[in-house]
């Protein structure tokens, strides 16, 4: 990724990834924990870009991410 992605929000995502994949839904991640994490990883996207100086992420970004917990499903 050639330095373009704040290494810590790449494992962030990949780890909340893996969790996805669990055979049993009870071991799954809840979506209100995967938008948590995602929104987790935005702003490290956030922090690291402004650092860098080459945004592409803006805080418009984030309301993409705001959603309404309707209700929860493990193993759906």
């Amino acid at each position: 990724m050639r330095g373009d992605y704040d290494v810590n929000s790449v494992w962030k995502v990949a780890e909340m990834a893996l969790h996805c994949t669990k055979q049993a839904g009870r071991d799954r991640p809840t979506m209100t924990e995967i938008v948590e994490g995602l929104k987790d990883s935005l702003q490290l996207e956030m922090s690291s870009s402004s650092k860098r100086c080459n945004s592409t992420v803006t805080s418009d970004s984030i309301g993409v991410l705001e959603t309404e917990q309707i209700g929860e499903c493990h193993g759906c």
